[in-house]
């Protein structure tokens, strides 16, 4: 055949055209090689014009031409949504390809859609809702997080809910869900998520805010679920009305629910509130029960709002920032202590910080940090703290001892079977109240109200921060007063103030000087000086009311009580209540026949007043 192409003609489509129209597959061949050498004939390279062949050739293959692939659309039987499936045949037989290579490849036997792209406003992380049928024939639907439907490897773990994938088919299946979203991104509905409750920025009060769903770990779905209303608001309210004329304790715990949510914009640090009692019968789970009714479902058995510190510290601190603004409740103190009856760690400064740890993760960088602004509302056999615990813990605990005797609610079966009936309406009315005020009014209403107590509290012997808690708790049950139950029962600084702890019970240093103290008397027949007839310890010896206790023996009494034996040290010899040699902490004395033994000298008696105000060391 003869050509009569310029060199120009082979920049556009023209020449390649016109060899491909020619249909048997020998002559197209002879005549390619002589086109490609006329070509070269006329100043064209033969590389390039091997290059132009090939890409004309790839343009007009559908494979390798997604513009020209046949539209294929998802064909199951009552599906939730119809989507191109690119180049898998989607139907009622499965997910399947033909390819040249390996015949029919199989990505799924069973029908296997995507329904919903699901993006979380906090960390903008971006998940699928696949829905799939098996033999029933019945959808459906779980939200998988990108980065497992995304990865060959990871995608296994979908067979742990049902859908049929093995290692083998696992990457035919990332390449369907791949191309089924991308082909599909103006058709598939794209929604917000979240994966917590409480306040979200320009948005609203997690979950009373329409069109955003929970994508948050599955162990807290319901209780996520669990706030809602039910049964009747005013019969709800009349039943508290009554309740809150029993006993003061209830009050202070039905306010400290309220008071959660203040906790953010009043910008304090979280709390806890302790209800204890060393005998079944108090009414205490049921207590907690009352302050969950304020929220949502007060159920605590498996499930619902109310849970249990037979937890890790990790799940402790996920569970804080689940909850965030809400009420974080936990019922049983005694499920977080080892066979010896200590805490497992240290609850308190554990949850009061509203800050969890910072931790890499196995990709090498670093979890997003959890974080909570709530009161913790605890139930227990035994106070949440002890005599030994720092001042920051006893600092930020307000402690409610009941008993069978004493019990913070009575008729509890009664009870409980009309807040199942009735609870959730107060949670919502309050936030509602609280944030949809045009021009942060009521928010301004709160930050006064709380000042206004704070004061009044600051003026008596609690700390700062035991009046700053207290403060949020009657700010919360004032609110209540006036918004919801109407019935003129505010709890006042006078009713609180008798559950807080003063500045020299918190104050360690005096509470290990006490400590010190009463240990000197229990052994104070190991403190004496060398006789004859001496048997047994010698711990020291007592000499005109100071103690000269062995310095190794007095860092283990210490330590045995939970005391820092350098900081008590410190904390004496500022208050006079040690005697110093050289300006040290320890004093050289004779101690039964040895003329060197370092001693700590406690004074016993002293005219200079203890006063807990002082903040060092501790």
């Amino acid at each position: 055949m003869p050509f009569t192409y310029k060199k120009e003609d082979f920049d556009t489509s023209e020449p390649y055209a016109d060899l491909m129209q020619i249909d048997d597959f020998l002559e197209r061949q002879v005549q390619e090689d002589e086109l490609r050498e006329y070509a070269s004939s006329v100043g064209l390279s033969i590389s390039s014009f091997n290059k132009r062949l090939k890409a004309y050739k790839d343009d007009l293959n559908p494979r390798k031409n997604p513009r020209l692939h046949e539209v294929r659309m998802t064909d199951f039987t009552k599906q939730p949504i119809t989507l191109d499936s690119g180049d898998w045949v989607a139907n009622d037989f499965g997910i399947t390809k033909d390819t040249d290579k390996d015949g029919t490849i199989f990505a799924c036997p069973n029908p296997i859609t995507i329904t919903r792209r699901i993006v979380n406003i906090d960390t903008g992380e971006e998940k699928l809702e696949l829905a799939y049928t098996k033999g029933d024939k019945k959808w459906r639907r779980r939200i998988f997080s990108k980065s497992v439907t995304s990865n060959s490897r990871k995608i296994v773990e979908l067979a742990e809910c049902g859908i049929a994938v093995t290692s083998e088919t696992a990457k035919y299946l990332v390449n369907y869900l791949f191309q089924l979203e991308n082909l599909n991104l103006d058709i598939i509905p794209e929604i917000q998520s979240i994966s917590r409750l409480g306040m979200i920025q320009d948005v609203g009060f997690s979950p009373y805010v329409d069109g955003i769903i929970f994508d948050g770990d599955d162990n807290l779905k319901n209780a996520y679920s669990a706030i809602k209303s039910k049964g009747s608001r005013d019969d709800w309210v009349k039943l508290m009305q009554g309740l809150r004329g029993t006993n003061v304790e209830l009050r202070i715990l039905l306010a400290a629910s309220f008071a959660s949510v203040l906790i953010s914009p009043l910008n304090i640090n979280p709390f806890f509130v302790h209800i204890w009692s060393g005998e079944s019968g108090s009414g205490k789970t049921v207590a907690l029960m009352v302050a969950a009714s304020v929220w949502g479902d007060p159920h605590w058995q498996g499930q619902a709002y109310i849970q249990t510190f037979n937890a890790t510290q990790v799940g402790l601190e996920r569970t804080a920032a689940f909850f965030n603004h809400l009420p974080y409740m936990i019922d049983e103190l005694q499920l977080l202590k080892d066979s010896h009856g200590k805490n497992k760690f240290d609850i308190v400064y554990l949850l009061s910080e509203g800050r969890g740890r910072t931790r890499g993760n196995k990709l090498g960088g670093i979890d997003q940090t959890p974080t909570w602004a709530n009161c913790i509302i605890t139930t227990g056999e035994t106070p949440i703290t002890t005599d030994s615990s720092g001042a920051g813990a006893i600092n930020r605990v307000i402690s409610i001892e009941c008993s069978p005797e004493r019990p913070i609610i009575t008729d509890g079966n009664t009870l409980v079977g009309l807040l199942y009936k009735n609870y959730g309406f107060a949670g919502k009315e309050f936030v509602d109240k609280l944030y949809t005020d045009d021009g942060g009014l009521n928010i301004q209403i709160a930050q006064d109200t709380y000042n206004k107590f704070f004061k009044e509290l600051s003026e008596g012997e609690s700390t700062e921060k035991q009046a700053m808690a207290a403060a949020a708790i009657l700010t919360g049950d004032a609110l209540a007063t006036k918004w919801i139950f109407q019935d003129g029962q505010a709890l006042t600084a006078k009713d609180i103030s008798k559950f807080l702890a003063t500045k020299d019970e918190v104050n360690i240093g005096q509470r290990g000087y006490h400590y010190i103290c009463d240990w000197i008397a229990q052994n104070a027949n190991k403190m004496r000086g060398q006789s004859e007839d001496d048997r047994g310890d010698v711990y020291g010896v007592i000499e005109n009311n100071v103690a000269y206790i062995i310095a190794t023996v007095f860092d283990n009494a210490c330590r045995d009580g939970g005391f820092d034996p350098r900081l008590l040290r410190s904390w004496m010899k500022k208050k006079g209540l040690l005697m110093v040699q050289a300006g040290r902490s320890t004093y050289v004395k004779k101690i039964n026949g040895l003329n060197c033994v370092r001693c700590v000298a406690v004074v016993l008696e002293s005219n200079e007043k203890i006063s807990a105000k002082d903040d060092l060391p501790f």
